[in-house]
């Protein structure tokens, strides 16, 4: 492991007064990097830490060699469809060969990757999302982290719940 890797692991079990949450949270990570899907929501009042125990989370996945694709919910594209989508999944589009064809149009047209510009159908996009993302999991474990999922647009939101 670099030294770099190893010093973001160590900082991310440094956090005060937090060791319970951050121990559930990496026995999520081990769970699903032993094979099993899971999913963890960190919920709390505003201030309280939870964007700091999420990166702590994201520092440990990439340490351990996960492959981690983050979306930060941002107030101001609440209102653009598909942002979060974007960002979650342009980290594994090369992966956009491996997706059923009518599955990668529809996702194509969401996020202006392909040539239509017929908006993709919402069953099609999220499972274009679950077939993208599990396609990039079948390489090295996948840890996908959304910060601030109340400022993610709808759209994206749905899709990443459909593939968690």
């Amino acid at each position: 492991m670099s030294e770099e890797a190893e010093g973001s692991r160590a900082a991310s079990y440094q956090l005060v007064g937090r060791d319970s949450e951050l121990a559930e949270l990496v026995g999520v990570l081990s769970r699903a990097g032993s094979g099993s899907g899971a999913t963890a929501v960190i919920r709390g009042q505003a201030g309280c830490g939870k964007t700091t125990l999420l990166k702590a989370v994201t520092s440990t996945a990439r340490a351990d060699g996960w492959t981690v694709v983050t979306v930060q919910g941002i107030e101001t594209e609440a209102e653009l469809a598909g942002a979060g989508l974007l960002a979650a999944l342009t980290p594994v589009r090369d992966d956009l060969d491996s997706v059923p064809p009518a599955q990668a149009q529809a996702l194509g047209a969401a996020l202006g990757w392909g040539t239509t510009t017929v908006p993709g159908e919402r069953f099609l996009v999220g499972a274009a999302t679950l077939s993208l993302l599990a396609a990039a999991g079948s390489r090295a474990p996948l840890l996908v982290a959304v910060d601030d999922v109340q400022w993610v647009d709808v759209e994206s939101a749905e899709a990443l719940a459909f593939a968690a």
